[in-house]
């Protein structure tokens, strides 16, 4: 994806950036991830484990080289392309270590917005949430490691009006869309090379792509950092109120909320990262009384009590 102050060219980007997202549900691009930074990511994580696993917020703020990605000049100007300048970023960090899913009985095969499901807002007009990815090795049917998708199966959520009515109708298309229309849809394994990033809606039916088989060679782990969007401030709060009601109601999940929670923007980010975010987008977070009551070392079976009393 090439920029430039020509403003013809900029505005056909745009228009085909826009255009891509709202059919495919998606945009892929490529070669946005220095060599160089996906080398040292590679280092990094080899240094901190083996095999399969995940790291969150408290990872990702760690390095410089993970986190300054979020300012990387062609990530920031498919963002605005998309939802335009008022986006907010929310740090829900996933960073996914060779993650496949092949046992999985859906084979994978999940939307982020799922635990939100069936609320209202997400058949709204209004909807905003993406989830951008980056890669730092190549993709394939025999090794996988990277993504899967539904072309077009955001299109599952159809806002049909404002009214009770409307949203019971909306309801009524989205079981039929997935009972029905999604066997029409193309799903696709992504051919995503080293470096790639893939912006999605969290609405997009989408995988960690299978592996057929293991890969002899175990040094370059198949590595997957995530970050969300939020289209606008409205948006933002609402991913920030379904973010404590998760951590108060889904036990499986408590500690993965609760480190996001904790983390106050700026008091708790690095000072080089505010700099640099401040000038390009804004970063939700709980206020600083809110969020310090996540950083308590609470016994999870104690843990609503602590927080929320």
């Amino acid at each position: 994806m090439n920029y430039t102050n020509n403003g013809n060219v900029m505005n056909n980007s745009y228009n085909q950036n826009l255009r891509d997202f709202k059919k495919n549900g998606f945009l892929h691009l490529k070669n946005v991830i220095a060599s160089e930074d996906i080398s040292t990511i590679q280092k990094i994580i080899k240094k901190n484990g083996t095999g399969a696993f995940v790291k969150t917020i408290d990872f990702f703020l760690s390095y410089d080289v993970l986190y300054r990605q979020q300012y990387n000049s062609i990530i920031l100007e498919a963002l605005r392309d998309i939802y335009g300048s008022n986006y907010w970023v929310v740090n829900d960090i996933n960073i996914q270590v060779e993650q496949y899913y092949n046992d999985r009985k859906d084979k994978g095969w999940h939307f982020d917005a799922a635990h939100e499901f069936p609320s209202r807002y997400l058949f709204k007009a209004e909807y905003g949430f993406c989830k951008v990815g980056l890669y730092t090795e190549a993709n394939s049917i025999e090794f996988g490691g990277g993504i899967d998708v539904e072309i077009g199966g955001h299109k599952s959520f159809k806002n049909f009006g404002s009214s009770k009515a409307s949203y019971f109708l909306s309801l009524i298309n989205y079981f039929f869309d997935r009972i029905f229309l999604s066997l029409f849809r193309k799903k696709s394994v992504l051919k995503i090379a080293p470096g790639d990033v893939i912006i999605f809606d969290s609405r997009l039916p989408h995988r960690s792509t299978p592996r057929q088989k293991a890969r002899q060679n175990k040094d370059n782990p198949k590595i997957a950092v995530y970050w969300n969007i939020a289209k606008d401030e409205t948006n933002a709060h609402t991913y920030m109120k379904t973010a404590m009601k998760l951590a108060a109601t889904d036990e499986n999940n408590f500690y993965h909320y609760c480190k996001y929670l904790a983390y106050h923007f700026p008091t708790d980010y690095p000072s080089h990262y505010v700099e640099n975010s401040i000038q390009a987008h804004q970063i939700i977070s709980l206020s600083k009384n809110w969020a310090s009551r996540y950083k308590l070392p609470v016994p999870e079976k104690n843990y609503r009590k602590a927080i929320f009393d």
